[in-house]
């Protein structure tokens, strides 16, 4: 008997750990609800004022975590800019035609995103964002920070595929030796012959006048 109450006590120990292995962490259930109740409360916004909800985009998700906990480790809102989020994104290949992101601390989703719509709703509601990644971290002392990246996806930097070719406007025209001299209308060409005659004549004259004066 004692034997299977010490076998129970170890089963016992043995779940208790495994669980603590497998389980969601406190802080990381925190931290999801957070990100998400971010996404909820800016999407209820949007539909509020008859704009179209966002879609969250796992790259700007990535990108908002690696800025938002560089914040929180320092305390310092500036510890990054528009340019190092740039960077962050295209380090994931993300190519934006759009960009916008913002930050907090201390608040709740709902009183974060009430803040910010606000005092940015050309940002917030604004209809040419398509998608979302959202922030959350803590830094020793407890205080929380969030952060909301919107985008919108552009097209990357560089060609991967060659543009159509442009259409001739001008038909191709085979080119022979004999069609560099334009032809003549017969109209022409009856002109032509008049003034070749009567410069012949000119020059002739002009030869007698020089070589016999007074003949004609």
């Amino acid at each position: 008997m004692i034997n299977l109450f010490i076998k129970m006590t170890y089963i016992g120990i043995v779940f208790v750990l495994m669980s603590g292995i497998f389980a969601p962490t406190n802080a990381q259930t925190s931290a999801d609800e957070y990100r998400l109740g971010l996404v909820t409360a800016v999407n209820r916004a949007r539909q509020d004022n008859g704009i179209p909800t966002l879609t969250m985009n796992d790259s700007l998700t990535s990108v908002a975590m690696v800025s938002i906990e560089t914040i929180a480790m320092t305390n310092n809102n500036n510890a990054i800019s528009r340019e190092s989020v740039r960077q962050l994104l295209d380090t994931r290949n993300y190519h934006y035609g759009h960009l916008w992101y913002v930050t907090h601390y201390n608040l709740t989703p709902a009183e974060a995103v009430a803040d910010w719509v606000s005092r940015y709703p050309g940002e917030i509601l604004s209809g040419v964002y398509t998608e979302i990644g959202t922030g959350y971290a803590e830094n020793p002392s407890g205080d929380s920070y969030l952060m909301l990246l919107l985008a919108r996806q552009g097209g990357s930097a560089l060609l991967t595929d060659m543009p159509p070719a442009c259409e001739n406007p001008i038909a191709p025209y085979p080119i022979k030796g004999q069609d560099l001299i334009p032809p003549q209308l017969p109209e022409r060409v009856a002109q032509i012959r008049v003034l070749t005659d009567l410069y012949d004549s000119l020059v002739q004259g002009w030869l007698n006048d020089a070589l016999v004066p007074g003949t004609v």
